[in-house]
């Protein structure tokens, strides 16, 4: 556990004083479009390496298994990310933590851009995966906005976050038309990032987090950051790679099922740790109760149809343009052989 020291906060968080809440014909619309931005160039980022598959694969000469990591490591650093970012800006300060993140995408874009080798592309692309931003935003959201206002800025994030999964693949795709190459694609994420990190520097307000953080300070109470389980679920998460992997790997190889039955464990194990902790990152018994419950069953079941339809779409582009005749190797489960074309 890490356990913090708060020291006493300003007065005012950039324009706005503790418990203030602004109005919405000003600063409210302004920073409702910022935090759409972010949220619109988070889906993009996530989603922009889709189209550039091919491009990537063939500049640095990547195996199949090797661009399903480069695709899902955005994805998992995503998920053993955002609860341990939320939980931060609380301590912290969200404001703080939401520069934080920007500066560690940015890095991610300028990374990958550069990247001359599989490792190296990796590495960028989890950076970029640092998507805590709504997280944040509903952190600042709730001090700074009542509740009608939360409702319209809650509805023009999820404009910028449906606009963002259309451009994610339009953008790239006109890129790569117009002659463009890859690594153009990453540049423009990196300046784009940078623009929107200069949005919210003028129209991100900051929370009251550290405030009231000091004032539980002053009276006695210790704030502690317990990571521990939430990283045991993401080193989970990165085991259930294996399920990607498993048209490379045989769907019933040693590999396989080595991996995902050692990642779902140690999901359970991450569970269990944060249903017994007295400070813990990830709610789950909100997550299991019968308010929250359902919700969260629809989110996985529609989450796991897309993971299977997104794997299906990647084995399909590895099959090569020539014609061939496929046969299932029976001896190898889950594998095929191609054949010469008659």
């Amino acid at each position: 556990m890490v356990q913090t020291t708060i020291q006493a906060p300003p007065r005012r968080t950039r324009t706005a004083t503790p418990g203030q809440q602004i109005p919405w014909r000003q600063a409210g619309l302004r920073m409702a479009v910022t935090f759409s931005i972010l949220q619109m160039l988070n889906e993009m980022g996530t989603l922009m390496a889709i189209p550039l598959y091919g491009p990537m694969a063939a500049s640095l000469q990547l195996t199949p298994g090797q661009t399903a990591w480069a695709l899902m490591s955005t994805t998992l650093m995503g998920a053993a990310t955002i609860t341990i970012l939320d939980k931060a800006g609380d301590v912290f300060g969200h404001r703080r933590l939401m520069f934080i993140s920007l500066v560690g995408i940015t890095l991610g874009y300028v990374i990958s851009a550069l990247a001359p080798s599989f490792l190296v592309l990796v590495i960028g692309r989890a950076l970029v995966g640092i998507i805590a931003g709504q997280a944040l935003c509903v952190g600042i959201m709730n001090d700074r906005l009542t509740p009608e206002n939360r409702r319209k800025t809650v509805a023009v994030i999820a404009g910028g976050q449906a606009i963002g999964v259309f451009l994610g693949f339009a953008f790239v795709g006109a890129l790569l038309a117009m002659g463009g190459d890859w690594r153009d694609a990453f540049w423009i994420g990196a300046v784009l990032t940078i623009i929107s990190a200069i949005g919210f520097y003028f129209y991100g307000l900051d929370s009251d987090a550290l405030h009231r953080r000091y004032e539980s300070k002053m009276k006695g109470a210790t704030e502690r950051l317990d990571i521990i389980g939430v990283a045991i679920m993401g080193i989970g998460l990165l085991l259930c790679i294996g399920i990607s992997q498993s048209t490379v790997w045989g769907v019933f190889s040693g590999l396989t099922i080595a991996t995902v039955g050692t990642g779902a464990l140690l999901l359970a194990v991450s569970l269990v740790w944060e249903s017994r902790t007295r400070n813990p990152l990830l709610p789950v018994r909100d997550i299991f109760s019968r308010r929250l419950g359902p919700a969260y069953a629809i989110f996985v079941s529609l989450g796991i149809g897309g993971s299977m339809l997104f794997n299906l779409t990647m084995t399909i582009l590895q099959i090569p343009a020539a014609p061939h005749r496929l046969r299932i190797r029976h001896d190898r489960p889950g594998r095929f052989v191609r054949l010469p074309a008659q």
